[in-house]
């Protein structure tokens, strides 16, 4: 079916027998002196396993100057080869390909891991750099580019089957190649062909000790999406200049990390930002790696059949599923585990500079010691609650050889995530809900809906074991008024089972308050495809159309009493959710205590005085508190017993997972 995708194709001097690319990202796996570990080579030997074409492990820095991720992996000294070469011969025994990633961090590396001050072209700070640095002399700048060289012949000794050269994402060739940062008055400075010549110099360093044949690709920015920063039309030049000099592969990264555009949070459309790949590759006639929330193999089929891109960069849908290669070959779209973009597992721990890990795969960094064996003693357990955690607990136990039965009191299966799903911009997470709905079907676990259990109920059925997974529920506060006709929660209002007035006002600036936010705010707005018709046909301009998209029915107000709304969303996600909360005109109140509600709105006491906000609807959105009833009484009556998720403590879904795939491979 997808014989696009699964066809063979060459980059340099090697074939590789499939499209699909592994990106490299930074997973914090390797030691804090830069050498490999087998937690990252298991990692990597998973994703060959699972079929991806090309590996692009790393990034490995070529100097130590220019470290700017902890637990990364190193290449600025020979005793680095012999531990990369035994990931790279591991990888390849199950026919995939595999690169290494060579980079310099420059003016944004860390002191803290250095023990220096940042080298640049220029002393430039942003928004990512720890301290100033300090500009590269000429001679600094030739004994980097001799580093480059060394770092690529280290490389090839350590039988990778290429190299990839980061010059994106502000790095230090990025740093030279845009006027953002690049403002010497030399000759690597100026016009665009004087700050390619970094470039230039390291690519002759590179091919000067692996040769003209040995495959080598480089990965830029497509648009750095920055004000006064290098557009796609640069990037094009730069792709052809690359061809010129004998690059054999073009990686289309997107832009700066610092770049005030959502990139990788799950309102972004898939693949929405392939079409700079397409430019580059209209351009330039070596192959080019498309990247950017490619995380469905018929989506990275069609761009290869459309001539979008000749391979499909995935990074974090093979996190998700390793195995998602393989599934797509065998057509099994329903078994692939997707990813959903939260950033939590991945992103959000990077930056913390923290292993990564995935909501939706709890093996993520284990695979060695989280594999799911066959049990040899078969036992009746029984699941209680059917959110994230109580599937997964259903899932895993069922592959193990366990008799699962899943109750479930009300008639859906997906607990909370069913809501937050709900949000315009977060239905991906959807896709995970019905993943694991597929799995424990197939796998034949007894679903019971409809079923409040109870410990009488668990002494009928005698189970072996019980998992509870019951939850939690919303958190009334002790606020004079909450009882009243206008007051409702957050769940009653993503369920529909309330109708909220033209002015609704959310007590709560939490996750669940800046989700239920928007969902009312998107309410009469006219959705996007809609919008881009009226648009193309000349019905409406520009800004009449974004306001169609982002002007409701509704007038909201969020009222949090600290001082910055978000709390509990993701560091890589929460910005992205406050640009969206003033896109839709929400109104933001924060250090506001809500003193009481009444049939005209909420009183809030703001520095002091009292304020009153109008509304016809209030939402109670304070959080949630353990369902732990029937935990606690079990602890003491059942035999073997285990608690997941929110009904132990309120937390995430990630966490959930993890706790059931735990037990569940334990028992």
């Amino acid at each position: 079916m997808l014989k696009h995708l699964f066809s063979p194709a060459r980059i340099g001097s090697i074939e590789i027998n499939n499209r699909i690319v592994m990106l490299a990202m930074h997973l914090a796996f390797a030691t804090e002196d830069g050498f490999s570990t087998d937690r990252l080579k298991n990692f990597y030997i998973e994703r060959a396993k699972g079929g991806a074409g090309l590996l692009i492990i790393g990034m490995a820095y070529v100097d130590m100057a220019g470290k700017g991720q902890g637990l990364s992996l190193d290449i600025y000294d020979d005793k680095y080869i012999p531990g990369l070469k035994e990931v790279a011969e591991a990888c390849k025994v199950y026919g995939s390909r595999v690169f290494l990633q060579l980079s310099h961090q420059g003016g944004t590396a860390l002191p803290k891991l250095t023990g220096q001050q940042p080298v640049a072209c220029s002393v430039i700070t942003t928004r990512k750099s720890d301290m100033p640095p300090r500009e590269l002399t000429i001679a600094e700048i030739h004994k980097v580019v001799d580093k480059f060289g060394e770092a690529a012949r280290r490389t090839k000794e350590a039988s990778f089957d290429g190299i990839e050269v980061v010059a994106s994402t502000n790095t230090l060739i990025n740093q030279f190649l845009s006027p953002i940062t690049n403002k010497r008055t030399d000759k690597y400075g100026g016009e665009l062909k004087n700050r390619m010549r970094f470039l230039l110099e390291v690519n002759e360093s590179v091919r000067g000790k692996v040769g003209n044949d040995y495959p080598l690709s480089y990965r830029i920015v497509g648009d750095e999406l920055m004000e006064g920063g290098n557009g796609l039309a640069e990037a094009v030049r730069i792709a052809q200049e690359l061809e010129k000099i004998g690059a054999d592969a073009i990686n289309v990264n997107l832009s700066w990390h610092e770049a005030p555009v959502p990139q990788i949070a799950m309102s972004v459309p898939r693949g929405a930002f392939t079409y700079t790949a397409r430019a580059v590759k209209e351009a330039v006639n070596v192959p080019v790696i498309a990247t950017g929330r490619i995380n469905d193999p018929i989506l990275a089929n069609r761009l290869i059949e459309d001539d979008v891109t000749d391979f499909a960069g995935m990074g974090r849908a093979l996190i998700a599923d390793p195995e998602l290669p393989n599934k797509a070959r065998e057509n099994r779209f329903d078994d692939i585990r997707p990813c959903i973009a939260c950033g939590q597992g991945c992103f959000d721990v990077a930056i913390l500079d923290r292993p990564v890990t995935c909501m939706g795969n709890a093996a993520v960094g284990r695979e060695d010691e989280c594999k799911i064996t066959k049990t040899k003693r078969p036992k009746k357990i029984m699941v209680v609650g059917g959110g994230p955690g109580g599937m997964e607990a259903a899932r895993v136990a069922a592959l193990r050889g366990h008799k699962v039965s899943l109750y479930e009191k009300s008639q859906k299966l997906g607990g909370w995530l069913n809501l937050a799903s709900i949000i315009p911009g977060r239905e991906e997470i959807s896709s995970l809900v019905n993943y694991l709905i597929t799995q424990v079907k197939k796998l034949g676990v007894d679903i019971r809906f409809g079923v409040e259990v109870t410990a009488g109920l668990i002494k009928e059925e005698k189970p072996d074991v019980v998992i509870v997974a019951t939850g939690s529920n919303p958190v009334v506060p002790n606020i004079p008024g909450v009882g009243r006709d206008n007051t409702v929660t957050a769940g009653d209002v993503l369920t529909g089972n309330v109708k909220t007035g033209k002015r609704v006002v959310i007590v709560g600036g939490s996750g669940v308050g800046c989700d239920v936010a928007i969902y009312l705010a998107k309410k009469g707005t006219v959705d996007a495809e809609t919008c881009f018709f009226l648009a193309g046909v000349g019905a409406v301009d520009l800004d009449t159309m974004l306001s169609l998209n982002r002007k409701g029915t509704k007038n909201v107000t969020i009222v949090e009493m600290l001082p910055k709304l978000g709390r509990g969303i993701g560091i890589s996600t929460r910005w992205t959710i406050m640009r969206t909360l003033r896109e839709l005109g929400i109104s933001m109140v924060s250090s506001a205590k809500v003193e009481r509600i009444t049939d005209k709105g909420v009183m809030v006491k703001i520095d002091g005085e009292d304020k009153l906000i109008e509304a016809d609807t209030v939402v109670i959105a304070v959080g949630h508190r353990s369902n732990n009833k029937l935990l606690e009484e079990l602890k003491a009556k059942a035999p073997e017993v285990y608690g997941i998720g929110d009904c132990v403590e309120p937390r995430t879904a990630l966490e959930a997972i993890r706790e059931a795939y735990d037990i569940a491979i334990r028992i």
